[in-house]
């Protein structure tokens, strides 16, 4: 039951539910500011999948994404056997984009060294899926094409700014 007469102090005194005033002040004070989201799945990834990363509690634009595998030996870029990696958004409406993406296919990837800073600084984020409306998800999907090495504890981070 939403809590009703909290003022809301960005509104000039406009009374909003308690919901409302905590997600303004959230917004407010993020505002300008870079933030990120991080996660970390301990567990063997061996055909494609995907797994969440956040919620946006705001309206925000994705602008980076860091990944570092902890379990893992290091992968070669491939031609024939490789991951490709994507940051994805999905709407609530379940419409499912993909923001950026980087493989470690030989032509066009990069290999990944364990423990270490794989990140998505050369890649280009699109100007449009990289918007996410408050509620929308941000996940990480991994694609496996041939049989390359198994993805063992992977741990992402997600830069964002609000709007």
């Amino acid at each position: 039951m939403p809590v009703t007469g909290v003022t809301n102090p960005f509104a000039q005194n406009e009374a909003v539910t308690a919901r409302d005033a905590i997600d303004s002040l959230a917004s407010k004070a993020a505002a300008g500011a870079e933030l990120f989201a991080s996660g970390f799945y301990q567990l063997t990834v061996s055909v494609s999948a995907s797994f969440p990363i956040f919620v946006a509690p705001f309206a925000l634009q994705v602008k980076q994404a860091s990944i570092v595998l902890w379990g893992n030996a290091d992968i070669a870029v491939d031609d024939v056997n490789y991951w490709r990696f994507a940051v994805r958004r999905t709407t609530s409406v379940t419409v499912v984009s993909e923001i950026a993406s980087k493989s470690t296919q030989l032509t066009g990837g990069q290999a990944i060294a364990q423990k270490t800073d794989w990140n998505f600084d050369a890649v280009t984020f699109s100007p449009t899926f990289s918007l996410i409306a408050k509620g929308d998800t941000v996940d990480l999907a991994m694609f496996k094409t041939g049989a390359p090495a198994n993805l063992v504890s992977t741990f992402i981070t997600v830069r964002y700014e609000p709007l």
